[in-house]
Order: structure tokens, then C-alpha cells, then sequence
């Protein structure tokens, strides 16, 4: 997903052409994958040309662990890009 990514504006818009940002964005989509693998599921396309990271509707996502991922990402990016 990471390369797939890469080039994308919001993702450069919060990572900027930082040296890091192939690392950031990895642990990016890592931190939404684990979660996604723990409470839900992730469908890749045929021939992996896409991925969708999906919650059963009886899945709360908003949670207190959803919550601790997002402040993981915030450490991570922050770490990465020096903020």
C-alpha cells in the first residue's frame, strides 16, 4: 500500500518530500493494517491492484483501541518526519 501511495497529495501534503516518507507511510498503513487484521478484514483485488481494509457492521470502530492506534500514527509520523 505504502508504494502505492507515495505519490499521493494528501499524504505528501502531511509528510511533505521528507527523507522519511516512504518509512512514515509504512508504518502508517501498518498501524491501520494490525488493527484491520485484530477487529475486521482486508480484501485485496485480483492480482493485488487494490486493497480495502473492511468492519463487520458489529465492529465499533470508534473505540478506545481505535483511539490508541491513532495516537500510535501521531507518534510514528512524528518520528519519522521530526515534528
Amino acid at each position: 500500500m505504502t508504494q502505492g501511495f507515495i505519490d499521493d497529495p494528501s499524504f505528501t501534503f502531511i509528510f511533505g518530500e521528507n527523507a522519511n516518507k516512504f518509512q512514515a507511510l509504512n508504518a502508517f498503513f501498518e498501524l491501520f493494517a494490525t488493527d484491520a487484521i485484530e477487529r475486521g478484514e482486508i480484501i485485496t483485488a485480483p492480482e493485488e491492484q487494490g486493497a480495502c481494509i473492511w468492519y463487520p457492521a458489529e465492529v465499533e470502530i470508534f473505540n478506545e483501541q481505535f483511539e490508541q492506534r491513532v495516537a500510535e500514527i501521531i507518534s510514528t509520523a512524528s518520528h519519522f518526519c521530526g515534528w
